[in-house]
């Protein structure tokens, strides 16, 4: 069933040894030496993700007459918002969690359509009512992953930052000096059940 496309022209299955010679990149090598160390027969640990969202860009303070917590994304924060949806499918994400705020729930949307889920609101993860919660909305998330329920979290720009921080405190992982993410932007957290393997930080996807 394969197809050549402008990245991939060949697939070939090779014994580890004949791969290591024929790829071209380090990065690529250092992933088949991980490899060749599992024990014979043994996989990789499977993973669930975990992926906390600011939400995408909303409508500026100036054009927006409203109350700010009722602030709707913009035509931007629509188009990362729908930008999410091929990402999120590939992660299988199963769960999906917002701020009960219409730019966090909105973000999610296009997800949610896309995958016959709905979106649970969450109003411990706003910022009128995390201060307090912080504790047991970590611990909460920490089960998910712990559960291997892929999940999809979306809050605001300092909730954002301070979960990860807390999150990769509780699995005794390193803390970056840089938690923050724009507007669409997200972490990705890689978990096995009851540990993390991998934490990555990634810029808006549109």
């Amino acid at each position: 069933t394969f197809v050549p496309t402008r990245e991939v022209d060949r697939l070939a299955w090779l014994a580890k040894g004949d791969a290591a010679r024929r790829v071209s990149y380090d990065t690529d090598r250092h992933v088949l030496a991980e490899f060749g160390r599992l024990p014979a027969g043994r996989l990789p640990a499977p993973t669930a993700a975990l992926v906390v969202i600011r939400h995408a860009r909303a409508a500026h303070h100036r054009r927006w007459d409203g109350p700010d917590r009722l602030r709707p994304l913009d035509e931007r924060g629509r188009a990362q918002a729908n930008a999410l949806v091929p990402l999120l499918t590939s992660l299988g994400i199963r769960l999906l969690i917002s701020a009960d705020l219409p730019c966090c729930t909105a973000t999610l949307a296009p997800y949610a359509r896309a995958a016959g889920l709905a979106v649970e609101p969450e109003p411990a993860l706003a910022d009128t009512g995390y201060p307090g919660s912080e504790a047991r909305v970590v611990a909460t998330l920490m089960g998910l992953a712990a559960s291997g329920t892929p999940t999809a979290i979306c809050s605001q720009r300092t909730i954002v930052a301070d979960l990860i921080r807390r999150l990769l405190d509780g699995w005794c992982w390193p803390v970056p000096d840089q938690l923050g993410v724009r507007e669409g932007g997200f972490w990705l957290l890689h978990c096995p059940p009851g540990r993390l393997v991998a934490a990555e930080r990634h810029d808006p996807v549109a």
